[in-house]
């Protein structure tokens, strides 16, 4: 009988449907909003933020969508989440995006180390009128913090234009 219990939990935790890797991000697909801001997000901006509640992503039903509705200049605009007291190793990255005009939304791994930034990783892949799923593998090295940046353009020419985010997932692959 002892044999038994230990093979079915064996089973149990080894099954694909029960070995799910655990998403690092709090709030991943911006459901959660505390009053105009989504819950767990820093939004230092002074652009349009809304929730997308029809966004309809391969299940996922709700995004973040950001319209710009000023000129904020040469400096990406963002929404971050911190995680800390990370130890290092390595991590996956991966999200979707969709912006009405091509470029607008990016997004970008900043690694910190007490209050200093060691490292920025971009995201190679561009926005655009579809919603596109991009990933990144990265190493931690020394950073004891990683921001995860959903960024956008809001130079002038960006004025009226959306971009939009969600299915944001952040795990540990070591």
């Amino acid at each position: 009988m002892k044999t038994l219990a230990s093979l079915i939990a064996t089973l149990l935790v080894t099954s694909p449907l029960f070995a799910q890797e655990e998403n690092l991000l709090k709030n991943p697909n911006f459901e959660f909003w505390n009053d105009t801001k989504p819950a767990d997000w820093v939004v230092p901006t002074n652009q349009g933020i809304t929730q997308i509640t029809n966004a309809s992503v391969e299940g996922v039903p709700t995004a973040l969508q950001v319209e710009v509705t000023q000129d904020g200049g040469e400096n990406l605009g963002e929404i971050r989440q911190s995680l800390t007291r990370i130890t290092g190793g390595k991590y996956r990255f991966e999200g979707m995006f969709v912006s009405s005009k091509p470029g607008l939304a990016v997004f970008m791994i900043k690694l910190r180390k007490g209050s200093a930034e060691v490292k920025r990783l971009p995201l190679k892949d561009k926005s655009g009128p579809e919603w596109t799923l991009v990933s990144m593998e990265f190493e931690a090295e020394d950073a004891d913090e990683i921001q995860i940046l959903c960024r956008y353009l809001q130079t002038s020419e960006f004025i009226g234009g959306t971009g939009a985010f969600t299915k944001l997932k952040l795990v540990r692959i070591d």
